[in-house]
């Protein structure tokens, strides 16, 4: 993320950070899918994106006026749930489908941040990877049981330690809401929340529906990914001598692996990414 305005929660950033955050978004997006369609087959899951505005009606009541950025008649969306809702809704009244349907996107989103903006990386305008899995309030599977698989997934895709801890809040509309935190060299940072979801505004047919939604934060989780590929002359290395040798004699000896940093989309483990970019950088 890099500065360029003078107001706070207002980052730029580059190529690498795109590339990195699009990966992300794809890998998540399959192992999500996957993970619903091994628990149950019959389920739909369906990428869209809904404007970046939305009609202040439909705007959850957990925003405030302090929380959002509004006009007249719509509001810079400050989360993708309520849009996710209007499209299900669309599909199901026309008899499109029917549950267990999930509605996701991965979308930029708005909010008036302004607690430690930095360190926190809580940003004003900030992207969201967002999954509304809607299934009839009747189901006994508790999709809460994937929590910790994504946990894992989440672990190996920044290489970082992660662990699933009970929410601090509970919103209203939420009967139970875990979060996945991954360990930063300063801190546990929340990545992603989910929530077993009571206010889905329809019903199918006369049957009522819940939802249980994942919530990822891109910008968060791209941030802890970036911390662990080293870049350039950023990288600082306290090796000896034999470390160093140690280090390009593993990379060189296996080429799959060297060619690994040459691809920031490749699918080895970010370790492997790593030394690979290493040994370059000790050439």
């Amino acid at each position: 993320m890099i500065k360029v305005y003078e107001d706070n929660g207002l980052p730029f950033v580059d190529a690498q950070w795109l590339r990195e955050r699009n990966y992300i978004q794809g890998s998540i997006g399959a192992e999500v899918a996957r993970l619903l369609k091994d628990a149950n087959p019959s389920w739909l899951v369906e990428q869209i994106e809904a404007p970046t505005m939305i009609p202040n009606h439909l705007v959850s009541a957990e925003y405030g006026e302090e929380d959002v950025f509004r006009t007249q008649d719509f509001t810079m969306k400050p989360e993708t749930t309520n849009s996710s809702y209007e499209y299900a809704n669309y599909l199901i009244e026309h008899q499109t489908t029917k549950p267990p349907l999930c509605i996701w996107q991965a979308s930029k989103s708005y909010r008036r941040e302004n607690d430690q903006v930095s360190a926190n990386v809580r940003l004003k305008e900030f992207y969201q990877q967002e999954f509304q899995c809607v299934y009839t309030s009747e189901t006994k599977k508790d999709y809460h049981e994937l929590v910790q698989p994504l946990a894992d997934h989440l672990s190996w895709l920044l290489g970082v330690e992660t662990r699933v801890v009970p929410s601090d809040r509970l919103p209203r509309y939420s009967e139970k809401t875990l979060d996945i935190e991954a360990k930063t060299t300063h801190k546990w940072l929340e990545v992603c929340s989910i929530s077993k979801r009571t206010d889905v505004p329809f019903k199918w047919g006369n049957k009522a529906l819940l939802n249980t939604e994942f919530a990822f934060g891109l910008d968060r989780l791209t941030y802890v990914r970036m911390k662990q590929l080293i870049k350039g002359e950023e990288m600082k290395l306290d090796l000896t001598p034999e470390e160093i040798i140690a280090v390009k004699f593993a990379v060189q000896s296996d080429k799959e692996l060297l060619s690994a940093g040459e691809d920031p989309h490749n699918e080895l483990p970010v370790l492997a990414v790593i030394l690979s970019k290493i040994a370059k950088l000790l050439d």
